[in-house]
């Protein structure tokens, strides 16, 4: 009988996949050089507050947005106009080094954006 079980042990746990860790980059990353492999996923997480019409908006860059998240922690959602983390999933599509910038504005106004943030992105193979 423990035979029996020990051959269904592994089939049991074939669908449990362990997804890679993702590097993150928050707030506190804002100046910093990073180093990734071409192709490698990674994720920036940034406070905001869209209630306010702000939002960070990701500049052109060879780095591609897969995702784009609003995250409010739950012991704030009760709270009205709560902020919370704007998680930006990134794709480092190419080879070389570039300069990923996200600027925090309103999209309607035509003033300079009132925070940005930028990481200097360098892919290896």
């Amino acid at each position: 009988m423990k035979y029996f079980f020990a051959l269904l042990l592994p089939l049991f746990f074939a669908g449990c996949a362990v997804s890679p860790e993702i590097c993150r980059f928050t707030d506190a990353d804002n100046g910093r050089s990073i180093s990734v492999r071409t192709g490698e996923l990674f994720e920036v997480a940034l406070t905001s507050n869209p209630s306010t019409g702000f939002r960070w908006e990701a500049m052109p860059s060879p780095c591609r947005i897969e995702s784009r998240d609003f995250h409010i922690p739950e012991e704030r959602r009760a709270r009205c106009g709560a902020a919370g983390t704007e998680k930006f999933l990134v794709r480092a599509d190419f080879t070389g080094k570039c300069t990923l910038t996200f600027v925090y504005r309103r999209s309607w106004e035509n003033e300079p954006p009132a925070k940005t943030f930028s990481l200097e992105v360098n892919t290896r193979k």
